[in-house]
């Protein structure tokens, strides 16, 4: 574990699996600060305390799986990742374990393309250039590496707060063919 003594360090083998653990004990190692940021609940003191949470988000996110391109700097050489969520402050991508995989605290430009839906479903494409702070860098496995970019400046909208009619409680009407 290269010198690390908590569960859910990115070199710890047990990481993705936290997700399914149900921990009624407390483990004999403790929680990796991170880790222990995406738990539903925190154990405290062997058992499950469901008040306490670290749920920190403000917005909705929108999870969706097209491309980002990413750099140092606008003329830079581009990464290419895979988009996994997105709100109007931060967005969270997936992207080789390789050279061009960023790293906490990197500052990096970014380019992608947003659904912005209309009332009846369909969407048009918005197209944005951000550039921002890498805040986290998480293992997936070992040639994928999920990485979270906060923007210096906002979206316009919030990605996953929008509505369309498939999210309203209306009744769809079934159609004959």
């Amino acid at each position: 574990m290269a010198g690390n003594d908590c569960i859910g360090h990115s070199d710890d083998m047990t990481a993705p699996f936290l997700g399914a653990l149900s921990l009624s004990l407390a483990p004999a190692r403790p929680i990796c600060p991170s880790v222990k940021a995406m738990l539903p609940f925190m154990v405290v003191e062997g058992r499950k305390d469901m008040n306490i949470t670290s749920e920190r988000r403000s917005e909705e996110r929108l999870h969706y799986h097209w491309p980002v391109w990413f750099a140092e700097d606008v003329h830079g050489e581009l990464g290419q990742g895979q988009m996994a969520d997105i709100s109007s402050q931060a967005a969270a991508f997936t992207c080789h374990a390789d050279m061009q995989c960023p790293h906490p605290g990197q500052y990096l430009t970014a380019r992608f393309s947003v659904p912005k839906y209309a009332e009846d479903g369909a969407f048009d494409v918005a197209d944005f250039v951000r550039s921002g702070h890498i805040s986290r860098v998480d293992c997936v496995n070992s040639m994928l590496r999920r990485i979270t970019m906060h923007f210096g400046a906002p979206l316009p909208f919030c990605p996953g707060e929008q509505e369309t009619a498939l999210d309203t409680d209306e009744a769809i009407e079934p159609v004959l063919v």
